[in-house]
């Protein structure tokens, strides 16, 4: 189902000549008001509605300060890509000693020390906290469980999860849209897979029975509107 929306979405957001329209859309046009408040913290207007849903603009106003407060010590960023949005966590949080980032084939010109070593190759409790931001609705169902053991065996203190809440054909139909419009690249490699509040509730249970044992502990911040953060500690 995920293929047939990214070719509906693919289709939808072309123009004839193959570029993106949105990438050519005012975006002061289509929501003046999401400019004007945007501007307001600090990011002055540039073309393209396209650039403010993507990881650059919109993510940066919103996704530090909703994770930054969970996070503290040294944390390692799984997914961290460029490492734009763990660059600036540190400043939403004096607890946040390093940021470094995890990518098995990392960019060009990150903004944080990246590391490509596999993460059941690192050593155990080497981070006081594991963090993945929109990671895990690109795994497949099958490799979560794996994904979780492995960051809760790398944490010495917590593992913090921001991502996407799913449920539903509408809902998850939503979110695989928006993901294509601004993340076009890591949707057409691996897909989307979007777990709702009870899938998430299981996985990590399951995974902090399996490493933590007792003394670990889950708890949830929201959901937002279309989002959930899930913060696993040990005590």
């Amino acid at each position: 189902m995920n293929h047939a929306i990214h070719s509906f979405v693919s289709k939808l957001i072309r123009t004839k000549d193959g570029r993106h329209w949105l990438a050519h859309t005012n975006p002061e046009a289509v929501c003046p008001a999401f400019v004007r408040g945007l501007a307001r913290q600090g990011h002055g207007p540039e073309p393209g509605l396209l650039h403010w849903l993507s990881n650059d603009v919109v993510r940066k106003a919103y996704v530090p300060g909703f994770v930054a407060p969970h996070l503290t010590g040294t944390v390692l960023s799984v997914g961290s890509g460029t490492g734009a949005l763990e660059a600036v966590l540190p400043t939403h949080n004096t607890k946040i000693r390093q940021v470094v980032g995890y990518e098995p084939a990392p960019p060009r010109n990150t903004l944080i020390p990246t590391t490509t070593t596999p993460l059941s190759k690192l050593q155990a409790c080497s981070y006081d906290t594991v963090l993945f931001i929109d990671v895990i609705h690109h795994v497949t169902p099958a490799d979560v469980p794996t994904l979780l053991r492995n960051a809760l065996t790398l944490a010495k203190k917590r593992v913090v999860i921001k991502d996407h809440l799913g449920g539903g054909l509408w809902r998850n139909g939503w979110l695989h849209f928006l993901d294509a419009l601004g993340n076009r690249e890591d949707v057409m490699a691996h897909g989307t897979h979007y777990l709702t509040m009870e899938e998430w509730k299981s996985s990590t249970k399951t995974a902090i029975a399996a490493t933590w044992g007792k003394a670990g502990r889950s708890f949830t911040v929201g959901p937002k509107p279309w989002d959930v953060l899930v913060v696993l500690t040990k005590a």
